[in-house]
């Protein structure tokens, strides 16, 4: 985003496409939404949402950081890995609201030229 402020100095119709997953980026979002049309399209992957019941117990490695962590699948688990999904999901799009920034929430198992058409329709409205 940074860049892009560099390179870009007319006004444009900007479309980030990101899982999101990055930290300390509404300061950027926010300097690019102010100067261009920012629309944020958030992708994610279902299993990022709900994790499926049938899953053996496992090591996970943050790709990232290189963190290992053993999960053991059960209820508990499960309900609090949705809800910090949820709480990601809405944390999102409290930043883009307050960045001026629209956003678009796909999934990966959804029919993603529908998505886009209620969402270009809806944003058609509201101009």
């Amino acid at each position: 985003l940074e860049r892009l402020m560099q390179v870009q100095r007319k006004k444009a119709v900007v479309f980030l496409i990101s899982d999101l997953m990055d930290k300390d980026f509404d300061k950027a979002l926010r300097a690019v939404s102010q100067r261009h049309d920012l629309i944020v399209i958030n992708i994610l992957d279902a299993m990022e949402q709900e994790l499926p019941n049938d899953l053996p117990p496992m090591y996970m490695v943050d790709a990232e950081t290189g963190k290992k962590a053993f999960l053991k699948h059960n209820k508990t688990n499960h309900e609090q890995f949705s809800e910090r999904s949820k709480d990601f999901i809405e944390a999102n799009k409290k930043l883009c609201i307050s960045a001026g920034a629209d956003l678009i929430t796909l999934r990966t198992d959804e029919d993603l030229v529908s998505a886009l058409m209620r969402f270009f329709t809806k944003r058609e409205l509201r101009r």
